[in-house]
């Protein structure tokens, strides 16, 4: 269950809630399931940010507490974002994208969510963004990780002088975080495979443009098992609802 502390809209005032809980350094201590709190936890977050629209945005391992009974508390939620559908679109599309070795489309997703560009030629900062895509695509699973290949696209745009989103950035530290928390409580999930059904639901339900094509759908990365993980994934998220005192039960 994923909780965090309680909203009193009724008072005038700032409050603290005291939370028991242990950090993840100490989590050996509660003698859980490491892979069962990895999926909470990524669960959570994919939740937070694609179903409500909103992140911690100051999330990291200290701010996430763990208790005996499957409880993984988010605090210190004092400063947090919210993300609008097309972000969170674009967002999804682009690391499905990257999943993918659809490099046209990372490159058109950072393009358009970009609130200045300044890209003298969109056909060189496309290939570039293809190359990177590619060679991304040729590691084994095992090498690959979702923060460094989302800080490579960023890199690129910086060198064409596109500003990415501040909302991406945001959004990234999260998701950096919880690709930490995961390899360090269960370095056998794949992490990345896991969340691919969430977001091609994502991008499934995404109104399409002529100018923002829909990512390729199909898996084509070698030993990824789209079918299995999206019936688990939907399985263990049927009732997930995450908010001011609600949680979600595994």
């Amino acid at each position: 269950m994923i909780q965090i502390a309680s909203f009193h809209p009724q008072y005038q005032f700032a409050g603290t809630e005291f939370v028991e809980g242990v950090k993840d350094r100490e989590i050996d201590s509660l003698g859980l399931d490491k892979q069962r709190l990895a999926k909470i936890g990524v669960r959570a977050i994919l939740t937070m940010i694609y179903d409500h629209g909103f992140v911690h945005a100051d999330l990291h391992p200290g701010n996430i507490l763990f208790q005996p009974d499957y409880k993984v508390y988010f605090i210190d939620l004092g400063l947090v974002g919210e993300i609008d559908e097309t972000r969170r679109n674009g967002l999804a599309a682009t690391i499905l994208g990257l999943a993918r070795n659809d490099g046209p489309t990372v490159a058109r997703f950072m393009y358009d969510g970009s609130p200045r560009k300044l890209v003298t030629d969109y056909n060189v900062y496309e290939k570039d963004v293809c190359a990177l895509v590619n060679m991304l695509h040729q590691r084994s699973m095992d090498d690959f990780e979702m923060s460094e290949a989302i800080g490579a696209v960023f890199d690129i745009c910086r060198r064409h002088k596109l500003h990415a989103d501040p909302a991406f950035t945001t959004i990234n530290i999260a998701m950096i975080v919880v690709e930490g928390l995961g390899k360090k409580l269960a370095p056998e999930l794949d992490l990345f495979t896991y969340i691919q059904p969430y977001l091609m639901q994502v991008v499934a339900r995404a109104p399409v443009t002529a100018s923002t094509p829909r990512p390729a759908m199909e898996p084509d990365r070698p030993g990824v098992e789209v079918s299995e993980a999206d019936h688990e994934l939907n399985r263990e998220s049927d009732d997930t609802d995450i908010g001011p005192g609600s949680g979600v039960g595994l």
